[in-house]
């Protein structure tokens, strides 16, 4: 918000002064005993001096040791700029340098703005004191027509003195006198004037000069707000795009997330199904080496079975082998048939058995 300024002229004897309230300092003038109403010498006229307008307030460019780069500087106030943030590390993203920039940026803005308002209210002052001095001058001049005037009717008076009777010339000599002491001090105090009406032209010139510096100034620091602000509408449309990329980002990490759960609980679920079926296999096996061990035991009870009976088929055979040939000895004739005698071979028994155990 701008600060507002008001001015106030008075009078002192012959001297003029102008009094402003605002963001200008006081200071006392040396050797007068009195403060000054303002800073800028140019406002106190008094015992005859003349001095020059210098501008209070000067608006340069600085090269920034610390920042790196140029900014706008015053001698009234030189911390007025905000410093540039150092830079950012290698590690950060782009949407944090995309930021940074942007807060970087808003602050020059913000203190481009606030500048701005100090030179217009500069701007103001000088044009106030500018329309102080006019005043000055024009009541200057006014007093410098009536001291004219002054001295017009004091020679019509001495030409009347000198045209009276003898009575009055002695009167008219002293009259005279302080007539010529009145005209000198006059003409000192014309000369002063019209030397105080110089130095005030001249400073009117100066402080016109000043204010056209000061608006060039204003017409740069617009042309580079509209920059930053050009630079703020790039850095708005980059931080939209990364905003939107991050959105797309975070969609497709929802949606991976989700097929990798998926993918999770089917291969769970498929994991579960091989290990009912491993369960199921493990109680088979189980089942079957429990047949196999009682097929195992009931064959081996078939073997001693066999066995046994192997040996009693062994011992008939043995018996009717015997009984044949004693048979055969009490035959009547020797050259008769003999009954052919099968064998009962057992390798059937015993390859079905080996097969078995096998």
């Amino acid at each position: 918000m701008p600060r507002t300024f008001s001015t106030k002229s008075r009078r002192r004897g012959t001297a003029w002064q102008a009094t402003t309230v605002g963001t200008i300092p006081t200071s006392p003038s040396p050797g007068k005993g009195r403060s000054s109403v303002s800073s800028d010498p140019a406002f106190d006229y008094e015992e005859g001096e003349s001095q020059k307008l210098v501008s209070n307030i000067k608006v340069r460019k600085v090269f920034s040791m610390k920042s790196g780069k140029e900014c706008l500087d015053t001698e009234a106030n030189p911390a007025t700029m905000d410093e540039a943030p150092t830079k950012p590390s290698k590690a950060t993203t782009t949407s944090e340098k995309d930021q940074t920039i942007q807060e970087e940026t808003r602050g020059k803005m913000k203190a481009l703005e606030i500048r701005v308002g100090e030179l217009e209210n500069e701007l103001k002052i000088r044009q106030l004191a500018i329309g102080e001095k006019d005043g000055q001058i024009k009541i200057m001049a006014r007093d410098l027509d009536e001291m004219k005037q002054e001295r017009v009717s004091l020679d019509k008076r001495l030409v009347e003195a000198e045209s009276s009777s003898s009575f009055v010339i002695k009167e008219n000599e002293q009259f005279k006198k302080e007539f010529t002491e009145q005209k000198t001090s006059l003409g000192d105090l014309a000369q002063a004037t019209e030397c105080r009406f110089v130095s005030l032209e001249k400073q009117i010139l100066e402080g016109k000069e000043a204010l056209k510096q000061l608006e060039n100034d204003q017409k740069w620091l617009a042309n580079r707000s509209g920059d930053h602000q050009k630079a703020f509408g790039t850095l708005t449309g980059r931080l939209a795009a990364s905003e939107t990329l991050v959105a797309q980002l975070q969609v497709d990490i929802e949606r991976q997330n989700k097929q990798a759960a998926d993918e999770r609980e089917a291969f769970q679920m498929k994991l579960e199904s091989i290990e009912k079926v491993m369960n199921n296999k493990n109680n088979r096996i189980h089942n079957l080496e429990g047949c196999l061990q009682d097929s195992a035991k009931e064959a081996r009870q078939l073997k001693a079975l066999l066995t046994q009976l192997n040996e009693k088929f062994a011992s008939k055979e043995v018996s009717k082998k015997r009984m044949l040939e004693a048979k055969t000895h009490n035959t009547k004739s020797e050259h008769a048939p003999r009954r052919k005698t099968h064998k009962r071979s057992d390798h059937s028994a015993t390859d079905w058995l080996s097969k078995y155990e096998s």
